[in-house]
């Protein structure tokens, strides 16, 4: 027994070395760190509109190679919605407590794109004009920022 909770004990703290190397490394956002241990508890949630209407309930989350959230799924009315992850701002101190909430009106969500697992997962230009559909910017488009100086001799600045 105590074999085994020692095992387990290395094994736990070498994930969290992990998950804190890939963080300071930049793989992951401060954001998607904090949410990937309660994102699962999410399923279920009642997402609402800012005016407090009922837009239905997250079903499932689709996740990159990465681990980074793409998508979440929205049931609503019955129908599949994929939601960028990022269009939902979540709040509360705990998955239980979460409050979520999407910036949008009922018949806009009702003319989104139905969700898809299989171009969710392959397709980046479906992915991408999902996420511009919702008024995000795909994050695998994003552009990582340039130092305003280039290093070395002869650079500008130096």
């Amino acid at each position: 027994m105590n074999k085994m909770l020692t095992v387990l004990s290395v094994v736990a703290v070498f994930g969290l070395a992990l998950v804190a190397n890939a963080y300071t490394m930049g793989s992951m956002h401060k954001n998607d760190m904090a949410m990937n241990y309660d994102v699962n508890r999410l399923i279920g949630t009642q997402v609402k509109n800012s005016d407090g209407e009922g837009l239905g309930s997250i079903n499932d989350f689709v996740f990159d190679q990465g681990g980074r959230v793409i998508f979440a799924v929205l049931d609503h009315e019955s129908r599949f919605v994929a939601i960028p992850y990022s269009a939902l701002s979540i709040s509360g101190a705990k998955a239980e407590e979460a409050r979520v909430v999407l910036n949008v009106d009922r018949e806009k969500l009702d003319a989104a794109p139905e969700f898809d697992r299989t171009k969710a997962m392959t397709d980046r230009k479906w992915a991408g004009d999902v996420y511009r559909y919702f008024g995000q910017q795909p994050y695998w488009t994003e552009v990582e920022p340039q130092p305003a100086t280039v290093p070395g001799s002869g650079g500008v600045g130096y």
